[in-house]
């Protein structure tokens, strides 16, 4: 996903996700770019193909009240 991603923008993460079980992929995740232009440039093309998969784009956000303060627990913390 990075390479196909980092043509619209600095990426700051990417992840993908994985089942717990088969440690396959699950074929969906999360590309984190530096500035909302480039999420929206990578979205142009609201069905791109990726590694020979039709893939969706989406744009998402955190809302202001859902961002994560310092005090916080990371989400590895909460779960376990």
């Amino acid at each position: 996903m990075h390479d196909h991603f980092i043509k619209y923008g600095d990426i700051l993460k990417v992840v993908i996700i994985f089942d717990k079980f088969t440690h396959r992929s699950t074929g969906y995740g999360f590309v984190t770019f530096k500035d909302a232009e480039a999420a929206k440039r990578a979205c142009e093309d609201s069905t791109p193909v990726i590694n020979g998969r039709r893939a969706s784009c989406n744009l998402a956000s955190l809302s202001g009240s859902l961002r994560r303060s310092p005090t916080m627990a990371s989400p590895q913390e909460r779960f376990i």
